[in-house]
């Protein structure tokens, strides 16, 4: 009978540990961290590197009070690159970054980019999964002129059914940043 007991605890403590395997992202995302790195040429022609990173919060997830976004902030005409990391917060003691379960299961998500709004900007994917689909973790941003915009984030899941086409994907997480081209 003891026995049985250590056993049921066993089964009890490993299916407690499965709860964080769960595939998709669903209410699970609180942050997105956005970092860029850019060069510009200063008065004297020597290139300057810069960086700077941004964040979306939507700390008592989907429901709750309005998320908050930093203003992005780049210069016109130039390349950024930028690496996108998604994290958990809803535990409050323990952030889990989901950047990782992304990139594991990269067949079967998606980051989407959306300039909406008159902002001049290009953004395109620099990181693809085996069937050479964009992922969009690591992306390009070629900035045009002076402008003012937004840009909606989407992460997407679609398991044995991603498709080139991001926006065909049903959406887990909506990030909305605002974006100043100065």
């Amino acid at each position: 009978m003891r026995r049985l007991g250590w056993i049921a605890i066993g089964m009890l403590t490993l299916l407690a540990g499965c709860k964080g395997d769960e595939p998709d992202l669903s209410g699970s995302v609180t942050r997105i961290q956005l970092s860029f790195v850019w060069s510009v040429k200063d008065a004297n022609g020597f290139l300057q590197q810069f960086s700077d990173t941004f964040e979306w919060n939507d700390p008592d997830g989907p429901g709750g009070a309005q998320p908050v976004a930093d203003q992005i902030i780049l210069p016109p005409r130039v390349a950024a690159s930028c690496v996108a990391r998604v994290y958990d917060g809803s535990d409050t003691l323990s952030v889990r970054e989901l950047t990782l379960r992304i990139k594991n299961q990269r067949q079967d998500y998606q980051v989407c980019y959306l300039p909406t709004n008159g902002l001049a900007v290009v953004i395109s994917v620099n990181d693809l999964d085996s069937n050479t689909l964009p992922v969009g973790l690591e992306t390009g941003w070629q900035t045009g002129a002076v402008s003012a915009g937004d840009v909606a984030i989407t992460i997407r899941y679609a398991p044995g059914a991603k498709t080139a086409n991001c926006f065909s994907m049903p959406i887990e997480t909506e990030a909305i940043f605002p974006v100043s081209l100065q």
